[in-house]
């Protein structure tokens, strides 16, 4: 009888960390509340399970005066709702805090109306929603770029990309060629041809774009233009 219970202990134990990993719950243990530096005094946390880490959160939000928030995908309860607020909440009134929430068209919808995004009045004191246009969710800023961008950049960071990559990319730089830039230069008239060939060369070597996560954009250069201002 005693060797029978031995021997189902392992099969419980798989059972279980299988109906833990199917749930979201090692995921939210292996994320822990740590923030990744986004630089300038502002970081990062990643939210994909509200419930399991709303603690984390808090410990996060409270160690950290500026912080991004990304809520994009996640769902959320009446309970998990008035937690949220609660934890964006700064106890002081009058302190110096920015919380940038993330959020996309896979967000719960409860979550943009509880924080009062996009309204003037009744917004919880330093959070500023951010959300890309094409989601077409309420939001205190709306970003450029289509939706399955921002999925791509979101599935990115979820396969373990840093934040950091997907910002501040350089804008691209016209290439020339040389000969047309001495023509151009001396005041000499460019053949048509060689006008179209250059733009034709310029759209074949052009490197692909890389992935810019919008959203987090807005908020990293939102945070910067604040600090800029004394306002943090």
């Amino acid at each position: 009888m005693n060797n029978r219970r031995f021997c189902t202990w392992p099969i419980f134990s798989f059972l279980l960390f299988a109906f833990c990993a199917s749930h979201g719950f090692l995921r939210a243990a292996d994320e822990g509340g740590k923030a990744a530096d986004l630089g300038g005094g502002l970081f990062y946390f990643r939210v994909t399970n509200l419930s399991g880490q709303l603690a984390d959160a808090r410990a996060a939000l409270a160690k950290h005066a500026a912080l991004v928030v990304d809520l994009r995908g996640v769902e959320a309860g009446m309970a998990d709702l008035r937690a949220l607020r609660s934890a964006l909440t700064p106890a002081d009134a009058k302190a110096r805090v920015a919380r940038f929430v993330l959020i996309n068209r896979e967000t719960a919808a409860a979550i943009p109306f509880t924080l009062n995004a996009g309204l003037p009045d009744g917004s919880v004191p330093g959070v500023i929603v951010i959300a890309p246009a094409a989601a077409g969710v309420p939001a205190d800023v709306k970003t450029p770029g289509s939706n399955d961008d921002d999925k791509a950049a979101c599935e990115a960071i979820a396969k373990g990309a840093a934040p950091t990559t997907l910002i501040d990319h350089q804008p691209d730089k016209k290439r020339y060629d040389e000969v047309v830039l001495v023509r151009e230069h001396q005041g000499l008239a460019v053949p048509e041809d060689e006008v179209e060939s250059r733009g034709e060369t310029e759209q074949k070597d052009a490197p692909a774009k890389p992935l810019t996560d919008s959203v987090l954009q807005a908020a990293v250069h939102t945070h910067r233009a604040l600090a800029a201002l004394k306002r943090l």
